[in-house]
């Protein structure tokens, strides 16, 4: 490549030569081309003329396109370098032969606080002070003298403001080489050389620093820590004499001192005390002062004394103490020495709070071993390897080994089973891999070889570093509490009875097994939910000591019989539980339940009782899709109860969706029920009760009926054991009774009827056994007015065979009343013949399932004769149900059965029907 001005001279001589060329080629082609168009002189004459003014034309053109283009390349190269300049952020100039500023960028008009107008023409005299102007023209000299560049650092003050450069200078020269004068470039390097001057003071302050504290803060003996810290600082500041008061309740005193006698410290410290060292702990601020035998405020403790500085020596707003400093001399102020003996003080306060708490530490250490000693409980430590480094007396007391018998040794070797160390094992690793504590309950083994029962609360220990170091152990032997546990739990979660479990421990195994099958982690199981039939009947025939020892007997036969795996559980009275996990599909669960039929229809031989017995059983698989334990168990019950009142031969039922929807049902029924009083819902319907020999009317009985908004009617064969069931029976009763009573009087009122009426109402035996029945009674009759004598109180047979002598004593009060009394749907329960006579009985109701065996069953008849002949030698009166036949009729005739009622004379009616009824006279049905 050629060098830039050879390549200009080039271009030059190419573009001369192009042009000469042209120019010779032109002339020669041209008067070539004049001749061979004409031959005349004077035109050719004129020829040569316009020849000429072309030439001229295109070479005048041509050159000024060059000068265009020549001018618009050196406006752009000039532009370019403009902007560079500008663009710098360093002062760039140029001064003449004389040191006057010619050119110069707005950094650098910036820099001398001026306008680039206000420095061109301008001299360093004219910007800079004298001596600074000087230095300046001698360096620029020194560079045009000797033609060599130089890079100088300078120092000027501008406006009160002292700024340092880094100036590159050089010599600007013509295009012959001659000096025209000088180039600099500079740059603002003030900051730079403060930055440079601080570094170098940290620097010396942290030598400094680190030469009063090196290897003192290791030192934990706080007296001779103090006494290297007072060496170092007197020696690096060039003290004569230093102090550290320590602040301690509120009160500071003087604890060591160098360059004072050792018998005049606490003298020397009173006074300071009183004086200086007072008002640095009271401003928690350092205090200076040059002179202290001129000052008017303090008194100084020693008459050498001049100069005295002070700082509060405090860490992290924890005030320790105060350092006193004395200078025999007079010392000037410095703040880098405050600053440096305030970090210094920082220091030293760290190194004095560490030592008093290594002397704290070491007396809790202390205090500790002593409570470790006293521990009513097991202290045990171990190290790395989980060897014993430390055991307390009640440790020595659980185990029967002594300190010196188990220091050094692992715990595999002396307490620990061989069938546990895995589980051991497993928890020390856990507490080396970060866990911070670690509980366990475990079997351990004593000196004398007994096994007890130890709850243990390990703690891992680690250094500052978190490095693993040990473990501390604290131990319980809680072998008798474990044992009082054990049959609390098992009082709690087991039936005292049977000894198997309640339902709280069945539900969270249920739970479990349904969460289980829910992820697929086990297949199809079954639920079998058992109820004893005639049970009720057993306890009160019996007796309750012959009831438990049934539930024991049936537990036991259901334990041997289960197939395995399997959980029994005794849920409330005579309800049992079952899981068994080898049912599969429906028909398995249906052959179990025949099992288990076959099992418990064997009889029982109980205190010299042979007692048979069978079961109602539900049944719920765990296919039952979206359940928890509790619906699982209430649908296994649900099946349980439709088995008990199915009239079939097999008491079990597989709950089904069916039973699900019915279920449902109830339950709104339910809500719906409890609402229906005080909705209007409910009305009393009444039968006819009529004289079977003439068929004339004689009473009626009082029947409640349901009339659901949604529903319509609803049959009581439904709603009444569903008031039973959740308790509402008794309200309803009292209603019922209320509601007769108030009809009663309002026929005797409205009508003349002629004969004694009676209404008969059913008394559930909910009602009998609430403690202020009779009172309620009494109310009823005092508030309505009724003669007692027309109300009959209906009670079914089942009543007689619970709490006979109580049901006794309230049926006799309520003949005392002179109410009349009904046994109904007799033949049907469980009472004898033989003690009916016992009950102060005024009429027997023969119940309608035998009436509706007249003409079919001759076994009813005869049952029927025998209950007609046996209230007749009782003087009760009799009253046939249900009867829907002249069949049945006339067959009740023969017998010589009084009244009777029925769908052959009259259903049950509405108010209205009956008050026609009466209206009418005509009483003959």
């Amino acid at each position: 490549m050629f060098p830039k001005r050879n390549r200009k001279k080039f271009t030059a001589l190419k573009i001369a030569f192009i042009y000469l060329v042209v120019s010779s080629l032109w002339i020669l082609f041209s008067d070539q081309l004049i001749l061979g168009i004409t031959d005349r002189v004077e035109v050719t004459a004129r020829l040569q003329t316009i020849k000429g003014w072309v030439y001229t034309l295109v070479v005048t053109g041509l050159l000024y396109e060059l000068i265009r283009r020549s001018r618009r390349s050196l406006e752009q190269a000039n532009n370019l370098l403009l902007n560079i300049i500008e663009g710098t952020p360093d002062a760039i100039f140029v001064k003449n032969w004389q040191g006057r500023y010619i050119l110069c960028n707005t950094a650098t008009a910036k820099a001398l606080n001026c306008t680039t107008e206000e420095v061109v023409g301008k001299s360093d005299r004219d910007l800079f002070g004298e001596a600074e102007a000087q230095e300046i023209v001698e360096n620029e000299r020194s560079i045009l003298e000797s033609g060599q560049p130089q890079t100088l650092e300078e120092t000027v003050q501008l406006s009160q403001e002292t700024k340092t450069f880094l100036s590159n200078k050089y010599i600007w020269r013509s295009r012959q080489g001659q000096p025209k004068g000088i180039i600099g470039i500079a740059r603002d390097i003030t900051e730079r050389k403060q930055l440079l001057e601080d570094l170098r003071r940290q620097t010396h302050s942290l030598q400094a620093l680190s030469a009063v504290t090196a290897n003192a803060i290791s030192t934990l003996e706080l007296d001779d820590l103090l006494h290297v810290l007072l060496q170092r600082i007197a020696a690096v500041i060039a003290a004569d004499a230093a102090i550290i008061f320590l602040y301690d309740n509120g009160t500071l005193y003087p604890r060591c001192g160098v360059g004072i006698p050792e018998r005049k410290l606490e003298r020397y410290g009173q006074i300071s005390i009183r004086g200086l060292a007072n008002a640095i702990a009271t401003q928690n601020q350092p205090i200076y002062i040059e002179d202290i035998q001129r000052d008017k405020r303090f008194r100084a403790a020693s008459e050498k004394t001049r100069s005295w500085m002070g700082v509060p020596l405090k860490r992290n707003g924890n005030f320790v103490g105060v350092l006193q400093i004395e200078w025999h001399d007079l010392h000037p102020y410095s703040e880098q020495e405050i600053h440096l003996l305030e970090i210094t003080a920082e220091r030293c306060a760290m190194a004095i709070l560490n030592a008093q708490l290594y002397e704290t530490t070491k007396q809790l250490q202390e205090r500790l071993q002593l409570q470790i000693e006293r521990m009513p409980i097991g202290c045990i430590l171990h190290d790395r390897q989980m060897k014993f480094t430390d055991w307390n007396p009640a440790a020595a007391e659980i185990f029967g080994y002594s300190k010196s018998e188990v220091l050094g040794k692992h715990p595999y070797e002396l307490i620990v089973p061989a069938a546990l160390q895995s589980e051991v094992e497993e928890i020390f690793q856990t507490l080396k891999s970060g866990h911070f504590s670690a509980r366990s309950v475990n079997k351990n083994i004593t000196k004398d070889g007994h096994l007890i029962t130890c709850e243990w609360h390990n703690t891992s220990l680690r250094d500052a570093k978190g490095n693993f170091t040990g473990v501390l152990s604290m131990v319980k032997d809680i072998t008798e509490h474990q044992s009082i546990q054990d049959r609390m739990w098992r009082y709690a979660f087991y039936d005292a009875v049977t000894q198997l479990p309640k339902t709280e421990l069945f539900l969270k195994r249920l739970e479990q097994m349904l969460q289980e099958y829910q992820n697929q982690e086990r297949g199809t199981f079954a639920l079998f939910y058992l109820s004893l039939d005639r049970f009720q009947f057993i306890k009160y025939s019996l007796g309750h000591n012959i009831a438990k020892q049934l539930c024991m007997a049936v537990a036991r036969r259901l334990e041997s019989y289960s197939p395995t795996p399997a959980m029994l559980a005794r849920i409330e009275g005579d309800e049992f539980a079952i899981i068994l996990e080898t049912v599969a599909e429906h028909s398995d669960a249906i052959h179990i339940c025949q099992q288990i039929q076959n099992e418990l229809v064997k009889p029982f031989h109980l205190s010299g009782h042979e007692i048979f017995t069978t079961a109602s059983i539900g049944v719920v698989l765990s296919s039952l899709p979206n359940i928890d334990a509790e619906s699982f168990l209430q649908a296994a019950d649900t099946a349980m109860h439709s088995a008990q009142i199915q009239d079939t031969a097999n008491n079990y039922v597989v709950f089904d969706e069916q039973m699900q929807a019915e279920a449902t049902r109830k339950f709104q029924l339910d809500l719906d029920l409890r609402r229906a009083l005080d909705n209007q819902e409910l009305m009393v319907y009444y039968q006819p009760i009529v004289s079977i020999s003439d068929r004339r009317l004689s009473g009626f009985e009082a029947l409640l009926r349901w009339q659901h908004p949604l529903q319509g009617f609803i049959s009581p064969a439904e709603f009444i054991p569903l008031a039973e069931e959740i308790g509402l029976i008794s309200s309803l009763g009292m209603w019922v009774l209320y509601e007769t009573c108030q009809q009663i009087r309002a026929w005797q009122q409205a009508y003349q009827i002629s004969f004694p009426l009676t209404v008969s109402v059913n008394i559930s035996a909910m009602q009998l056994k609430q403690p202020n029945f009779i009172e309620q009674i009494d109310s009823i009759l005092n508030t309505t007015g009724i003669d007692p004598q027309n109300l009959k109180l209906e009670i079914t047979e089942s009543v007689l065979v619970e709490n006979t002598q109580q049901i006794i004593r309230i049926l006799e009060q309520l003949k005392a009343r002179k109410l009349s009394i009904c046994i109904d749907d007799f033949g049907t329960g469980y009472s004898s013949l033989s003690y009916l006579h016992s009950f102060p009985f005024d009429t027997l109701k023969i119940d309608r399932s035998f009436v509706r065996r007249i003409g079919i069953e001759t076994e009813s008849e005869s049952v029927m004769h025998t209950i007609v002949v046996l209230a007749r030698n009782l003087n009760m009166e009799i009253i046939a149900e249900g009867i829907e036949t002249l069949e049945q009729l006339a067959h009740l005739q023969n017998l010589g059965c009084e009244y009777g009622q029925g769908y052959l004379f009259s259903r049950p009616e509405a108010n209205s029907a009956i008050a026609q009824l009466l209206a009418s006279g005509n009483l003959h049905l």
